[in-house]
């Protein structure tokens, strides 16, 4: 699900409600230079993803990604889960 600056999603609610997992990524406004630590805390609070996608949004070579406070990011997701998975399908990704 594409999420907004914001952190919300752009799917309702009930139609997400049916599925077992919920990918949320941000799709916009990624050659931001500020901080973006209050984004992904948002985007962590939504009580309707289960997964943070490509979270720095960085392609080698081509977009450097979202700066944030990564030590408060983890910690906020860290707060709320058991097990953490790593998955890199794009070898000129990364995730930090």
């Amino acid at each position: 699900m594409n999420l907004n600056p914001q952190g919300e999603g752009d799917m309702a609610p009930k139609s997400l409600s049916g599925l077992d997992l919920v990918l949320g990524s941000f799709h916009s406004s990624l050659r931001r230079i500020d901080d973006q630590t209050e984004r992904y805390l948002a985007a962590l609070r939504n009580p309707h993803i289960q997964i943070l996608a490509h979270p720095r949004g960085r392609i080698y070579n081509f977009r450097l990604g979202l700066k944030a406070d990564w030590p408060r990011v983890f910690a906020e997701r860290r707060s709320s889960i058991k097990h953490w998975r790593s998955i890199v399908i794009q070898t000129d990704r990364t995730l930090i």
